[in-house]
């Protein structure tokens, strides 16, 4: 565990849904904001979703990849939802609402944080946690991400 400095955020997150916590005092968090992917359920075989279009412009070949249409769908959808969280997290950080940041993300999604997110955001994370522990009470996030104060 590092050693919490300053004014402190948790962030928990998977591809559809993210908590961010202010981290009040030693053991104790208090809930920032949530946000739900805004097609996180949408799956295939809605009206709102077709794979006809992808389909057709791979038999153009057009931008064939080795990965499947739906993965690379999947793959979009979880960038624009790091994207989401990036933007309210710089906004506060503007703010000076928080210095430091603790992050626990399901491996996969972590590594879009990774990727996406500003440098100015990244260079502030204290510590990262891959696992999925979004649906998890607070105290338990505590306790994967080992923070010391």
């Amino acid at each position: 565990g590092i050693p919490m400095k300053g004014r402190s955020w948790v962030v928990v997150a998977n591809k559809e849904k993210a908590k961010i916590y202010r981290v009040a005092k030693v053991g104790e968090f208090e809930e920032v904001a949530s946000f739900i992917h805004p097609d996180g359920t949408m799956k295939k075989g809605t009206e709102y979703y077709s794979e006809r279009p992808s389909r057709a412009f791979d038999r153009v070949g057009v931008g064939r990849h080795s990965i499947e249409p739906e993965t690379s769908l999947d793959e979009k959808r979880s960038a624009v939802f790091a994207h989401l969280i990036a933007d309210f997290l710089r906004a506060s950080q503007m703010r000076g609402d928080f210095e430091f940041l603790y992050v626990a993300a399901e491996p996969r999604f972590l590594g879009f944080i990774r990727r996406l997110w500003p440098k100015e955001l990244t260079s502030r994370i204290d510590e990262s946690v891959s696992k999925d522990i979004v649906g998890e009470p607070p105290q338990s996030v505590w306790e994967h991400l080992k923070i010391t104060v």
